[in-house]
């Protein structure tokens, strides 16, 4: 068994009694036990000896006014060659809307939903079940509920 010891401070010259009484409280202050088996956290520790808490990592930051926001699908039927398809598409990005988008151009089956939704022009844009018919960002956004 191990025993804690600590630094007693020396008197001055000539005060024996205050000598005896802080060898006395200096025993006292000894008397704690350690059993080899004890973890580190079941040690106690002299006052002021503790060791120093390593600082938890701090979560990701996210703005305390905002509740949990869940984002509506998104879906936007589109060409190569269209402009306001091209802004929609910066818009998203700029806004962290994740969206997916179908070219009816480049592919038959995106052509085929395109015409089954009776789309007449591009883009046509879904949040969720709303449908936007070309592109007006706060049309998108109210859709969006920012």
């Amino acid at each position: 068994m191990k025993t804690a010891s600590s630094v007693t401070p020396i008197p001055p010259p000539g005060n024996t009694a205050a000598t005896e009484q802080q060898e006395v409280a200096a025993e006292e202050e000894v008397t704690e036990v350690y059993p080899e088996e004890a973890t580190r956290t079941e040690r106690k520790t002299i006052p002021g000896s503790e060791p120093k808490a390593k600082p938890k990592p701090r979560p990701k930051a996210r703005p305390a006014s905002k509740q949990e926001y869940r984002q509506p699908k998104v879906i936007m039927y589109s060409t190569s060659s269209c402009g306001y398809c091209t802004m929609a598409r910066e818009w998203f990005r700029r806004n962290d809307v994740k969206f997916t988008e179908y070219n009816v151009d480049k592919s038959r089956q995106a052509r085929d939903q395109f015409h089954a939704l009776n789309g007449r022009g591009v883009p046509l844009i879904f949040v969720g079940s709303q449908r936007i018919n070309g592109f007006s960002s706060s049309l998108i956004r109210q859709a969006l509920g920012r």
